[in-house]
């Protein structure tokens, strides 16, 4: 029995219904403010981000989870480096790709109701996805829960 274990476990709870709070007062707003065909657009988004953006990750945060602790100080560093790196070498052209094919890409998951304009930004945010869930991860592993749940 370890009292930080607790600390912890009531500082992550908290975030986590914060957000939850969050999500169901601003549930009513969103619905009032869009149509009930742009929601079921945006559901699909949201969908296709949760699906695609831990697949695009490519595995590269297992590699960190595997490889941090093996190696210390700067070494650290240099490793979360060079998974940012290969992360962006990889996806950049994907990303580009799934865009020149939009067309079909479109027609094939929204049926075409899809703007282009938000296609780019579901691209985007499954983009970034991965720094955010690599950024949450470090700071897990650094043991800076508050910051980590003040950014969440």
């Amino acid at each position: 029995y370890n009292s930080s274990v607790i600390k912890d476990f009531f500082t992550y709870s908290c975030g986590a219904i914060f957000l939850r709070a969050i999500t169901l007062f601003l549930a009513p707003i969103i619905l009032r403010t869009i149509s009930p065909e742009e929601y079921g657009v945006l559901a699909l988004v949201n969908s296709f981000i949760a699906v695609v953006a831990p697949i695009i990750g490519l595995g590269l945060r297992q590699v960190l989870t595997l490889e941090y602790f093996h190696v210390a100080g700067t070494n650290r560093q240099q490793l979360v480096n060079e998974i940012i790196i290969v992360y962006v070498l990889l996806c950049a052209p994907l990303f580009t790709l799934l865009y020149a094919i939009r067309i079909p890409f479109q027609h094939y998951l929204w049926g075409q109701q899809l703007s282009d304009h938000l296609l780019v930004l579901a691209l985007v945010q499954t983009g970034i996805y991965f720094f955010v869930e690599l950024v949450y991860q470090l700071l897990g592993y650094e043991r800076r829960v508050h910051t980590l749940i003040g950014l969440q």
